[in-house]
C-alpha cells in the first residue's frame, strides 16, 4: 500500500494512466488524448476510509490489480494505492516510528 499526502498533481489520475499505458501504450497524441479523456470521464465510487479515527470519505476508483483513493484532508491531498486489501480494512494514522514498518517490509516483501 502507499499513501501520499503531497499537494500539486492529481496522484490518483497518475496511478490510473500508469496502470492504463502498461496495456495501452500512448504512440502517438490522438491516443494519448483518448486514454486521457477516457480516464477524465470515469466517474468514481465512493468509500469510507477511517483517518485518525474519522470517518473520511474517499472516491475510489478500481484498477486490474487493486485501487487508488483520494480525498482532501486539510490543507492537503491524501492519495492512498492498494492491492490484495479492500478499502473497506483500511484505516489510516499517524506514524511516529516508521522503523518496525520498514522491518516488517523487509521481512514480507511485496509479491511473497
Amino acid at each position: 500500500m502507499l499513501v501520499n499526502a503531497a499537494d500539486g498533481a492529481d496522484l490518483a489520475l497518475h496511478r490510473r494512466r500508469e496502470v492504463r499505458y502498461e496495456t495501452e501504450p500512448p504512440r502517438d497524441e490522438e491516443t494519448f488524448r483518448r486514454i486521457d479523456h477516457e480516464l477524465l470521464a470515469d466517474d468514481p465510487d465512493e468509500v469510507v476510509i477511517p483517518v485518525e479515527g474519522a470517518p473520511t470519505r474517499f472516491q475510489v476508483w478500481q484498477l486490474p490489480q487493486g485501487w487508488v483513493a483520494t480525498t482532501a484532508h486539510g490543507d492537503h491531498r491524501c492519495t492512498v494505492s492498494a492491492s490484495r486489501i479492500e478499502p473497506g480494512d483500511v484505516e489510516l494514522c499517524r506514524v511516529h516510528d516508521i522503523k518496525p514498518y520498514w522491518d516488517g517490509r523487509r521481512a514480507f516483501p511485496p509479491g511473497s
